[in-house]
């Protein structure tokens, strides 16, 4: 029998019209982050190994929680070169980060106890693999990944190109940094849940996202 397991991602979109440029200059690009070819534009609110016997109950847990809408700003274009793996990531920061993490950590704060101890089979390799240290073991042991809490840095991923192409890195600029500045309102949170096989990370599953207004 094939090994699977099964993560949840509960994220907030962009305007259709910001995801629109987006996605049109991304094709344009191809520039995607991997295995996220058909992601649409988001910010990440939390995401983990979870059981999917209670995907209901973590709906109705989300559907209680006291979050409002908000106004969200993107700035800053950035491109950060990641030496290990060869290619530089790009992505839009966001203006009302303090705004951001007020929500990611409601929304953990609710989650998270739902999530019991599940830890990613990718992450476990890596620790074992000496790829991630002991705080950051820690750190996805009680959380469910290793950069949330005060480690959270909230943003909009555009993809990524290899490092040192400047002819990418030019057309992105240029069709994609009129941008800074455009603001969205956020008045839904989405959640995303996902099967895997293990260890390949092949996706065999794909749920429908599940908007819930706030």
């Amino acid at each position: 029998m094939e090994n699977t397991e099964t993560t949840i991602t509960i994220l907030l979109r962009p305007s259709k019209e910001i995801s629109d440029e987006i996605l049109k200059v991304k094709k344009e690009t191809n520039a995607y982050y991997p295995d996220h070819e058909d992601s649409l534009p988001h910010i990440t609110l939390y995401g983990c190994k979870f059981d999917e016997g209670k995907y209901q109950e973590l709906i109705d847990t989300l559907k209680n929680l006291k979050i409002s809408p908000a106004n969200f700003t993107l700035t800053d274009l950035r491109f950060s070169e990641m030496p290990k793996k060869n290619y530089t990531f790009v992505a839009f920061d966001i203006v009302e980060k303090e705004k951001l993490q007020d929500i990611h950590e409601t929304v953990l704060s609710a989650v998270n106890p739902l999530r019991g101890d599940l830890v990613r089979n990718k992450d476990i390799e890596r620790y074992k693999n000496g790829k991630m240290t002991e705080e950051e073991f820690s750190f996805t042991k009680k959380y469910g990944f290793q950069y949330y809490m005060e480690k959270y840095r909230p943003h909009i991923t555009i993809g990524v190109i290899e490092t040192g192409d400047k002819y990418k890195e030019n057309i992105l600029k240029q069709k994609l940094m009129h941008l800074e500045g455009a603001t969205f309102v956020a008045d839904k949170i989405f959640v995303k849940l996902k099967k895997r096989t293990i260890p390949d990370e092949k996706v065999i599953f794909e749920s429908e996202s599940t908007e819930i207004s706030l």
